[in-house]
């Protein structure tokens, strides 16, 4: 098996490397940290929160089966610690779209819906992930206006 590796991305202020993992007909997101050498393996590339404590990645992948669709790490003394994950129990195909502050997700979903007449069809809505007091709180469908 033939396996590349390519720095995508540095995040300056955790000291975080971010290197695109590509195999045959696959990929990864390995993340190392500048200060301790510690790695994680992610789905896709992450996005940096505005203040760069944080990380999210969505995955809308079909080829292969994911870990999550969505995480979110903090970083914490140079390492990643998991804040929160989503696993989609049906078909849903993630994209990250933005930050919006350090406690709002921009995100977009393609998912299976059904009309009133029984029909299926798959659309693709807006979504966000927010962080409360309780923790991160994921809403599916952001109205039209309100993302």
């Amino acid at each position: 098996m033939c396996l590349q590796y390519r720095l995508a991305a540095y995040y300056p202020i955790p000291k975080l490397f971010v290197i695109d993992w590509l195999a045959y007909e696959s990929s990864h997101a390995l993340i190392v940290s500048r200060r301790t050498g510690a790695s994680t393996t992610l789905d896709v590339r992450p996005h940096l929160s505005p203040s760069g404590k944080r990380l999210v990645a969505a995955a809308a992948i079909e080829a292969r089966d994911v870990d999550n669709e969505i995480v979110v790490y903090s970083v914490q003394n140079g390492s990643l610690v998991l804040e929160w994950n989503y696993k989609a129990q049906e078909y849903e195909m993630w994209d990250y779209v933005s930050w919006d502050g350090d406690d709002r997700i921009r995100l977009e979903v393609v998912l299976w819906t059904v009309d009133g007449g029984g029909n299926r069809a798959l659309v693709k809505q807006s979504a966000e992930l927010r962080r409360s007091s309780s923790g991160w709180v994921l809403n599916k469908n952001v109205p039209s206006g309100q993302d």
